[in-house]
């Protein structure tokens, strides 16, 4: 675990801070960053009228009066400005960062310094209108939820005071109380994000090796060590643990064909004629990708114009320069079999779901793991074009990426294949093995709301040809137009006859999945 803290100074170097951070996370370290913004909220409170103010401590320390105005003002600009400023920037680098001030969940919490001794041209003073403390306490609880969930947090001052006032608080303290509680916070027991292994054992103490949800590495739950899986032919093997079984998988098609809309009844009140598991290949590459793009875009500007008494904003186009800098790690799904023979769609896959290395002994006996179809350098080869299009939206961009790191794996996902009769044809349902939700299905259509829909629209044509047929025979309109208009709607209602055809079967698959 590396505790990151910056300060606000305007001279830092923000976006090669964030370079830094996504290349440590992608080389597997556990980062966290904690941030300041003093001098942002010096220049933010003269601007509103409040300038900051520093007394000296009877100890000699010069620290900053934070009375109630001057503690809103730091929290709108540490926790709204700033904070969202790193976020974002974290963001457009692809790490999923959640901001939260010490104040939140009480990640920092301390005593609130009732009164602050000062001296005031050599006079000593109390302050009592301050809002001021020290951290004594981190919450590791929170902090490990979003680590372990794969986030990653931007924490700033304030903190939390023990009765839950927000109180102004070090930031190089809060840091350095942070590194220390996560240091020696005892690893989470094994949750439902964690999975032992039943094949191997640690190789340092025998203790049983186990694997969490978004890391590659196992870990042993005994020593702590941590062991990597190895590649073989250029790639590794990893599959996704089931977590559905048969009679759960069975249950979940019978109560999707029951609620289902547009199914047939008689296959709805049908009877599953077999299950089986599969694990389906598909094909993973990542690259890390890192350099710069430069071109040019449109941007939108919004401008008041007009004067005060017909002032209206007026939208502009406006073209800027791109100089984009990249370091961002890129992925590439591909089905390394043919899901289509299986009735079947590729599965969504994050990149972050507990997965387990793929060795004898692990899958259930009764699955099967189809073959793989494909080579690791034909996929290193795509994956490598698509990570090195360009993403930052300039118009005929100048792309100069490269990939830092690349590396190839073969996931193995559950699939339960399911088949059921309706009468003398045979259809098939496709669960998904993970979450139990319906991935593909092929089924018997009901027909009945459409023939009804045909129906009521030839009854209406019908009736209004009657009627202009009606008004021409008793003279109430002119004969030869109201003639001509009856055969005109009763050609459309035997074209609306013959263009209809009862569907058999409809196919559905998983949204979001491809």
């Amino acid at each position: 675990m590396i505790v990151v803290k910056v300060g606000g100074g305007t001279s830092l170097n923000i976006d090669a801070v964030v370079a830094d951070i996504v290349a440590l996370r992608a080389a597997g370290t556990e980062v966290l960053l904690v941030h300041g913004g003093a001098q942002t909220t010096n220049q933010v409170a003269e601007a509103l009228g409040h300038p900051p103010q520093f007394v000296t401590s009877e100890s000699g320390h010069v620290s900053r009066r934070t009375d109630r105005r001057t503690l809103e003002i730091f929290e709108m600009v540490y926790c709204g400005q700033l904070n969202k400023m790193w976020v974002e920037k974290l963001q457009r680098q692809g790490v999923n960062a959640v901001g939260l001030s010490g104040l939140d969940g009480r990640v920092f919490e301390g005593e609130r310094k009732d009164t602050l001794r000062i001296k005031v041209d050599g006079r000593r003073m109390v302050l009592r209108d301050d809002w001021t403390g020290t951290v004594e306490k981190v919450n590791t609880h929170l902090l490990r939820l979003l680590i372990d969930g794969g986030y990653f947090p931007v924490l700033t001052p304030p903190g939390a005071s023990t009765t839950g006032d927000a109180i102004n608080v070090d930031g190089d303290r809060a840091s350095a109380m942070v590194a220390g509680a996560l240091q020696a916070a005892p690893a989470p027991p094994a949750a439902a994000d964690e999975q032992v292994l039943r094949s191997v054992r640690c190789p340092q103490c025998a203790g049983p090796l186990s694997a969490r949800e978004g890391r590659r590495v196992l870990v042993c739950g005994h020593c702590g060590v941590r062991v990597a899986v190895r590649e073989n032919g250029g790639f590794s093997r990893w599959y996704f643990p089931a977590r559905v079984d048969r009679l759960e998988a069975m249950a979940a098609a019978a109560v999707w064909l029951k609620e289902h809309p547009g199914i047939a009844r008689r296959a709805r009140e049908s009877s599953l004629a077999e299950a089986r598991l599969v694990y389906a290949p598909i094909w993973e590459h990542k690259a890390l990708i890192a350099g710069w793009e430069f071109g040019h875009r449109l941007r939108t500007r919004y401008e008041l114009v007009g004067d005060e008494k017909s002032e209206r904003l007026d939208l502009k186009l406006e073209r800027e320069g791109v100089e984009a800098p990249c370091l961002q790690e890129r992925r590439l799904y591909e089905a390394a079999t043919d899901l289509a023979a299986l009735g079947a769609t590729r599965p969504r896959i994050t990149g972050r779901e507990l997965m387990l290395p793929l060795l004898a002994g692990e899958l259930d006996p009764s699955a099967t793991v189809l073959d793989a179809e494909g080579t690791a350098d034909q996929v290193a080869e795509a994956g490598r074009k698509a990570a090195l299009l360009p993403m930052s939206g300039a118009e005929s961009p100048d792309s100069h990426v490269f990939a830092l790191r690349e590396s190839t794996a073969l996931l193995y996902y559950p699939l339960w294949l399911l088949r059921y009769q309706d009468g003398n044809r045979s259809y098939r349902i496709v669960i998904n093995g993970r979450d139990g939700i319906v991935n593909s299905a092929k089924v018997p259509v009901d027909n009945r709301a459409r023939v009804t829909v045909l129906v009521m629209q030839v009854l209406v044509l019908a009736s209004l040809a009657a009627l202009l047929l009606w008004l021409g025979s008793s003279g109430e309109a002119a004969p030869a137009p109201t003639m001509v208009g009856a055969v005109i709607v009763s050609v459309l209602a035997i074209l609306l006859v013959w263009r209809f055809r009862l569907q058999r079967e409809v196919e559905y698959h998983e949204p979001f999945s491809s």
